[in-house]
């Protein structure tokens, strides 16, 4: 669940990526909701993805984002939006990796056999 090494790095820089993808495309938003809240949703989702901060659940509403802009995009736009939806899947079932947030506040546990017997 939360990988190390390579792999860590490698969910670092797809976290960042989605992020980026959420603040460089604002105007994907527009019409959907008032502009504080549009923005305030994407800084937010951002800022979590950033810091693998409960990730499953700001890749949600990454994908909610995408989704409800598809529904208004056409041509290249949509293709677009498809594909940085298709990489928010992916982080989604990977994982944050290691080197987040959720990898402290929920990371590795030992588990003994037996468990608790009194």
């Amino acid at each position: 669940m939360f990988p190390a090494g390579a792999a860590g790095a490698a969910l670092l820089i797809l976290r960042l990526c989605v992020a980026g993808t959420v603040l460089l495309r604002p105007h994907l938003l527009e019409g959907l909701a008032p502009p504080t809240i549009s923005s305030l949703l994407m800084a937010t989702s951002a800022l979590a993805l950033c810091l693998g901060a409960f990730t499953p659940v700001a890749c949600v509403l990454v994908l909610l984002m995408r989704l409800c802009a598809l529904t208004r995009l056409h041509g290249f736009d949509a293709v677009d939006t498809f594909i940085h939806a298709s990489t928010t899947v992916s982080l989604l079932l990977l994982g944050p990796g290691d080197y987040s947030v959720d990898a402290r506040l929920f990371g590795r546990r030992r588990i003994l056999p037996g468990g608790d017997k009194f």
